[in-house]
């Protein structure tokens, strides 16, 4: 009997990592990709698992509809976490649902992250899980196990960086108080060695990429997938206390501490205050993070004096014990004598206090987006087992402030970092520079406690079912370009290779080429290598006979008049500036991943620079491939009435190799008969 299952994902590429994930575990018969509609890739796969044959359609659907303003589908499929308590703007990569009777159920969600994990960026999708989380929608992030920073002028390699063991340790916590799976898994990057000295006590068997495989089959088969849970955390611990054992400081909790919080099943507030050698909180503040009059480090003098430490120094919070709030409350009067009346209700609080200093706004008042994760990561590893005072310096928007004060709740609609303030804090201060022809300074203790419990409230209804939404999108966009040329350069030229797919919610994490047989990789792509240059979204190369490789290296917008000006130029420069350093990786045949250590060769490719958009009659497409210097322009129309995207092919007649390449092109993608109409 065949089922039908849909992926909902950022954009093409993370809906695909589902069905590889799949295909890793299965005995597989056949897999047939097609369009279902001009929007949706399906996958038609039979496959046998455990002695039994199934016969699956699933879909993928690139491109969420995230709010009103960009309706992309007909509804939005995290209407149904929200009903369940998911009130956060916060939302993951994927989400995997079942079709059955008209009806599409959510299975489970996944969040993916290639990123190096050094500093905040380890915890800036707390807000993720924790959302998920608060609608008991089953969550794995999968984190690539581990990256190097490099130096960024010679791109030589300076650290291993690991993630804090306290973030780890956040999923188990924040998964064991609300009762459903919300867990941190890592599979092994491009750069893991065994060999590296870092390694050294590691274990392989720790690493979770065939449980995850695991998981996604029998989430949706609906088979039992507790066992493969507690397989999961029980990886994430062995590796959290792997890397707390490489921490040697006293100012950070020692693999003992860990193993012991993990066995005795104590919260972790409790913990910390047991412990005879714990540290107190401290945090670097920049000088340029504050201006003269504000009372930055006057307050975080009196937290470190009073404060106990939670799992690290390196983390933005601590706690104050109870029996010190007192104290804390006399010494704050002294910072601000003005509002010293306001802290008397502090004296309320019955049980400990975590503080939580952020800068929380650049210097012109946009949000800091690591700020809004370190609340919800803060939130996720306590448990409710504290009160969170948000300690917020820098410097606020004049219209947010006000909003702030008479209506939070719209603040709350419409900010998501103030949404993460004002869902996780029982109080605020604020201590901050107002951004307006006064720039005076507000200090101001608020009292949150009502529009915390009025925001966040147990509302699990248990029901993900919603009426299946039609593969028809409302509008076409830069999600469905970057589908289509997906597409083209993957399943319909010849002699093809995908190097780099990075649509809307993607990553740069890395870009590869061919030659000779080989694979080379270059990780940790910065956006621009100077002001003359620019990251591409997409690079892919095709072999003909006889001729150099050609890269293709392009630029994709929903509309045409995004293109910026000598975009085309720009493009080139950043590969040309990315193969001045060696790949940082490559593989042969045996494909396994090795270090590299020699250039590879620019002269041994060709470089075409594109430009790839939604067409419309309102543009003047010889201007814009004019004003962008792309040597070549994709040009896609949808026809729904004939089931067929339109892509044009406009060549710059500067280019002396672009109308040869448009011919090549031309004459491969012709020989398809497919929903792709060349012209």
């Amino acid at each position: 009997m065949q089922k039908f299952y849909r992926v909902h994902g950022d954009n093409i590429v993370e809906c695909e990592r589902v069905i590889k994930y799949i295909t890793q575990v299965v005995n597989l018969t056949s897999l047939t990709k097609r369009f279902s509609s001009l929007a949706c890739l399906a996958v038609d796969i039979e496959f046998g698992y455990t002695e039994a044959e199934y016969n699956w359609t699933i879909e993928m659907f690139p491109g969420f509809s995230k709010d009103n303003r960009s309706q992309r589908w007909q509804s939005n499929i995290f209407e149904a976490l929200k009903a369940n308590g998911s009130f956060l703007d916060e939302t993951p990569d994927v989400i995997v649902t079942k079709v059955e009777n008209g009806l599409e159920t959510i299975l489970f969600a996944i969040e993916f992250c290639s990123a190096l994990q050094a500093g905040n960026q380890a915890w800036q999708r707390s807000g993720r899980a924790y959302s998920a989380g608060m609608a008991k929608c089953p969550y794995i992030y999968i984190v690539d196990f581990a990256k190097y920073e490099l130096n960024s002028k010679t791109r030589k390699r300076i650290a291993l960086r690991f993630p804090n063991p306290a973030v780890t340790y956040s999923y188990i916590s924040f998964s064991k108080f609300i009762g459903s799976l919300v867990a941190q898994a890592y599979i092994a990057s491009e750069e893991y060695r065994r060999y590296d000295d870092s390694y050294k006590t590691f274990d392989n068997e720790w690493l979770s990429e065939s449980l995850i495989c695991d998981f996604i089959l029998n989430k949706m088969l609906g088979n039992n997938t507790l066992p493969i849970e507690k397989k999961i955390f029980e990886n994430g611990f062995n590796i959290l206390a792997f890397l707390a054992s490489k921490n040697r400081s006293n100012k950070n909790f020692s693999r003992n501490d860990w193993e012991m919080l993990y066995k005795t099943n104590d919260n972790i507030i409790k913990f910390s205050k047991s412990k005879t050698n714990h540290f107190n909180f401290t945090k670097k503040v920049a000088k340029k993070s504050y201006v003269e009059g504000q009372g930055v480090l006057a307050f975080l003098n009196i937290v470190k004096e009073l404060s106990v430490g939670i799992a690290s120094k390196d983390l933005p919070f601590g706690f104050i014990p109870t029996n010190k709030i007192n104290k804390f409350i006399e010494k704050i009067k002294n910072i601000y004598p003005h509002i010293a009346n306001d802290f008397e209700i502090l004296k309320s609080l019955t049980d400990d206090c975590v503080i939580c200093m952020i800068k929380g706004f650049k210097p012109k008042g946009d949000d800091a987006r690591p700020d809004r994760g370190t609340l919800l990561f803060a939130t996720m590893l306590v448990s409710n087992n504290a009160s969170i005072l948000t300690y917020i310096y820098g410097p606020l928007i004049e219209k947010n402030y006000n909003l702030l004060l008479s209506n939070p709740v719209r603040l709350f609609e419409t900010n998501g970092f103030w949404k993460a303030v004002l869902s996780s804090s029982d109080f605020i201060i604020l201590d901050s520079l107002l951004l307006n022809d006064s720039n005076e300074i507000i200090n101001k203790l608020i009292d949150n406690r009502e529009i915390k419990r009025q925001f966040v409230q147990e509302i699990y209804l248990g029901d993900f079912s919603r009426p299946s939404i039609s593969n028809i999108p409302n509008r076409y966009g830069e999600d469905d370009v970057d589908t289509v040329l997906h597409y083209i350069f993957s399943y319909l030229l010849e002699n093809t290779f995908e190097g780099m797919c990075n649509p809307p919610g993607g990553d740069w994490s890395g870009l590869s080429i061919r030659l000779d047989d080989c694979e080379y990789r270059w990780l940790s792509l910065p956006r621009v290598s100077n002001n003359r240059s620019k990251r591409p979204d997409h690079v892919s190369e095709i072999v003909i006979a006889g001729d150099k490789p050609i890269l293709f290296v392009v630029e994709s917008k929903e509309c045409g008049n995004d293109l910026e000006e000598n975009i085309g130029i720009r493009l080139k420069e950043y590969i040309k500036w990315l193969m001045t350093f060696p790949p940082s990786v490559y593989r042969d045949s045996n494909n396994e991943w090795q270090d590299a250590d020699e250039i590879v060769n620019i002269n041994s490719f060709e470089m075409i620079s594109v430009g790839a958009y939604i067409d419309n009659t309102r543009y003047d497409n010889s201007s814009i491939l004019q004003k962008s210097k792309c040597d070549l322009l994709f040009l896609f129309t949808p026809n729904e009435a004939t089931g067929v995207w339109k892509v044009e092919i406009m060549v710059n007649s500067a280019s002396k190799k672009a109308t040869r390449i448009k011919m090549i092109l031309l004459r491969q993608l012709k020989k398809e008969k497919s929903i792709i109409q060349i012209c």
